[in-house]
């Protein structure tokens, strides 16, 4: 009988004992290859989900892990700059590729969206700065830049006949955004006195005022008077214009003080100096010129030390040399809004002496040593805004106006605040002769549904508590009324009706504004509510 021979392939160690095959070597089972190694079509080889390290199989490694070639990853990942990654078009999750998401696809992470998109309201957008063209985000454009469409440019631009130009009306490119002119010294971001360019009424044409900075208020130099250098004495075309030097003795011009004037609500403040030094003030919560030659002034609301020697003048029209008003421009040797003629006369002439010189007749009588009349702008869209806080529950509900404004936040926010810990509140007020007064409230809070019930207490402060009445009433406005709030034209926590009324009609005087009764009981200039968590 033929013998058949069946050759084996065996390997020893130096010691002749047998010893398992290494990675590669032909093989018919498992139990001939090397300790980790598997016998694969008859080759031992490392399980699919390991690799040969040059001794062992062991596992492939995932994503973060370093690496020195692409079989050391495991399959969904590539040994990228040393370590094994996603690839560039994916991201990981969960140890796990992905393909990178498209623009508008939905997304929880930044990660998860294509090249430049960012993952914004839980969709891959381009971020503000940028804007989607095709299949890439780019840059918006600048002023003057080419666009398509508005979105193509930068924030406060629009695209107007394929070029992005300022969106804002009377608005101006300061470099970097667009923004409103100037139009008086409140409208800029200094603090220092000194001479600054403005656009009265936002006009395009450019002038220089001088500034004065007090008390976080600032005001506009109109006229100012000190020691007689400059000649007062003129035509209503020089009054219309305006002469002098800003920072020194002038007159700015009734055209460009009327159209300040015309930009919001201003105030009037007169300051005054006599020979022996002596100062006095006269304040007016309403100025403003009229256009035209006529130049009528429109002035109220005097408070102050010096007398109201203004009001008598209210309405008149301005009269000088060559327009005079029964002689008295000639007569007086200046140019003011005259009646039959004066009971001020700071345009008079400088002569240190006399009735024919500076004059308040509320102040001596006699002309003064100096006068400066400044002006700047009160509550300009606050004003317009307190107008429109006559409104329906829904509104309240979700809140209205801009937040570094005049604005109510809204019940359905500061309910939940309100119950995230104990809170307390702080209210600021200021009436219109500039007192301030606070009302604080150790407890606050505002309860749950359309009712929103109100509690406070634990109050301090020097404004009085005009809040204890209101504890534990409800939130009514004029589409869940108790009558009072159409009284009052109002929104509020009313009892019958209120003790405060910080959501009243903002009309300077009279209990129909905004009130509260322990600060004086007449409608105020300003207030502010506000809440914090106490530790």
């Amino acid at each position: 009988m033929q013998e058949t021979v069946i050759w084996i392939l065996q390997f020893y160690n130096k010691n002749d004992k047998i010893v398992g095959r290494e990675i590669n070597v032909p093989c018919q089972n498992r139990r001939q290859c090397k300790e980790t190694l598997d016998c694969s079509e008859n080759t031992c080889q490392c399980h699919d989900t390991d690799y040969w390290d040059g001794i062992y199989c062991v596992n492939r490694k995932t994503a973060g892990m370093p690496c020195s070639s692409q079989n050391e990853c495991q399959d969904d990942f590539r040994c990228l700059n040393e370590s094994c990654n996603c690839q560039v078009s994916e991201y990981l999750d969960e140890d796990k590729c992905f393909q990178r998401k498209d623009y508008r696809s939905p997304c929880n992470a930044t990660v998860q969206c294509k090249d430049t998109l960012t993952c914004f309201d839980e969709k891959c957008q381009c971020d503000k700065s940028n804007y989607w063209k095709g299949n890439v985000c780019i840059q918006k454009k600048s002023v003057d830049g080419a666009c398509i469409l508005s979105t193509d440019c930068k924030d406060n631009l629009k695209c107007s006949n394929g070029i992005c130009v300022c969106n804002l009306d009377k608005a101006y490119w300061d470099g970097i955004s667009c923004t409103k002119r100037p139009s008086e010294c409140e409208d800029l971001n200094y603090t220092v006195d000194g001479v600054y360019p403005v656009y009265p009424g936002r006009n395009t044409k450019r002038t220089y005022v001088y500034c004065i900075m007090r008390d976080n208020k600032k005001w506009t130099v109109i006229q100012r008077r000190y020691d007689g250098t400059v000649n007062f004495y003129r035509a209503l075309f020089e009054y219309t214009q305006g002469f002098g030097r800003v920072d020194k003795e002038h007159w700015l011009g009734n055209m460009k003080i009327h159209r300040i004037t015309q930009d919001g609500t201003h105030e009037l403040s007169v300051h005054l100096e006599d020979w022996n030094g002596n100062q006095r003030q006269a304040n007016y919560s309403q100025f403003s010129i009229e256009s035209g030659n006529l130049y009528n002034l429109r002035v109220s609301g005097y408070s102050g030390n010096a007398g109201d020697s203004l009001t008598y003048h209210n309405g008149r029209s301005f009269y000088t040399k060559n327009r005079d008003n029964n002689s008295c421009a000639k007569k007086y040797r200046g140019a003011w809004w005259y009646g039959n003629c004066y009971h001020s006369n700071l345009n008079g002439k400088y002569n240190g002496t006399g009735s024919t010189g500076v004059v308040w007749n509320d102040f001596g009588g006699v002309s003064l040593k100096s006068s400066i009349m400044m002006i700047r702008r009160r509550y300009t869209e606050k004003i317009q805004l307190h107008r429109k806080l006559y409104r329906a529950l829904s509104e309240y509900t979700q809140g209205f106006g801009r937040v570094h404004q005049e604005h109510w936040l809204g019940n359905m926010k500061i309910h939940p605040i309100t119950q995230d810990g104990t809170h307390e509140l702080s209210i600021h007020l200021e009436d219109w002769n500039g007192n301030q007064r606070q009302a604080n409230f150790s407890h606050f809070s505002v309860g749950p549904g359309k009712l929103y019930t109100f509690s406070a207490s634990g109050y301090s402060g020097d404004a009085g508590d005009s809040l204890k009445y209101h504890q534990g009433k409800s939130f009514h406005t004029k589409s869940k009324d108790n009558s009072c709030t159409r009284t009052w034209n109002t929104g509020g926590w009313q009892n019958n009706c209120y003790y405060s009324n910080l959501n009243g009609k903002y009309n300077h005087t009279g209990e129909t504004g905004f009130v509260w009764s322990g600060f004086g009981g007449g409608s105020l200039k300003a207030a502010m509510i506000m809440i914090r968590r106490r530790r």
